[in-house]
């Protein structure tokens, strides 16, 4: 069985005793015990970040605020720009940075990853009793026209993406996320688009910081974080 980062951290502070590791840089989480408020970059990316008219929701902002307050303080959110809040991060202007990242994320480089707290596959669902097919070129597939990876997937097998709102009926030929697809009554296919395990990141170099992160998110229930997906997808 693969040893997480986390979990080998655990094992050498239980064997060494040693309460100073592993240390932060800047002594990041130290502070945020004191009582300083975490600084939360936040981008919009559905259901798993929501800013929109002013309102923040989804998925990572809500786990956000938990943590703070299991660390006894209070997340402060800063949203903007994808590429902004990244260079904002990696200038240790913010602590966290949550966006609906991906461990494939193309800015690794600048960020220290969590462990993934989630794994999620996307499929083609179909309305029971309707035949998936072999083939989906020419078919029109609805899809949430903000999460444009699956719109642009959906492009790759030559269907057409149909834009699908909240609050619409599900309609009988749709892509999204597994759980997404139960819970509106479709049956999962087998053409698997894709398969995202979902990260957050914090400052690199804050190693006490980013393991306070992987404990409080590894000891989330996956279904719960499932079910605030869905209410966000609403």
């Amino acid at each position: 069985m693969r040893m997480t980062i986390a979990s080998a951290l655990i094992g050498i502070l239980a064997v060494g005793g040693c309460s100073d590791f592993p240390k932060d840089n800047a002594d990041t989480l130290k502070q945020i015990r004191a009582g300083r408020e975490m600084k939360v970059g936040v981008a919009h990316n559905p259901p798993w970040t929501i800013v929109e008219d002013g309102r923040i929701d989804g998925v990572e902002p809500a786990l956000m605020a938990q943590w703070a307050q299991s660390l006894g303080t209070k997340s402060r959110v800063i949203t903007g720009p994808t590429d902004a809040l990244v260079e904002a991060l990696y200038k240790r202007e913010l602590d966290v940075l949550v966006m609906g990242l991906t461990d494939k994320t193309p800015h690794s480089g600048k960020l220290a990853l969590s462990q993934p707290y989630l794994e999620v596959k996307t499929h083609i669902g179909v309305a029971p009793g309707q035949m998936p097919l072999a083939d989906w070129a020419g078919q029109r597939i609805a899809v949430d026209p903000e999460r444009l990876e699956l719109v642009a997937q959906i492009r790759e097998l030559e269907a057409e993406p149909v834009p699908l709102e909240k609050g619409e009926a599900p309609a009988p030929i749709m892509a999204g996320y597994d759980f997404e697809l139960e819970r509106r009554g479709l049956k999962p296919t087998e053409n698997e688009l894709s398969t995202e395990r979902r990260v957050m990141a914090v400052i690199p170099g804050e190693s006490a910081l980013l393991l306070s992160l992987d404990e409080f998110l590894q000891a989330q229930d996956k279904e719960a974080l499932k079910n605030k997906a869905m209410e966000a997808l609403r």
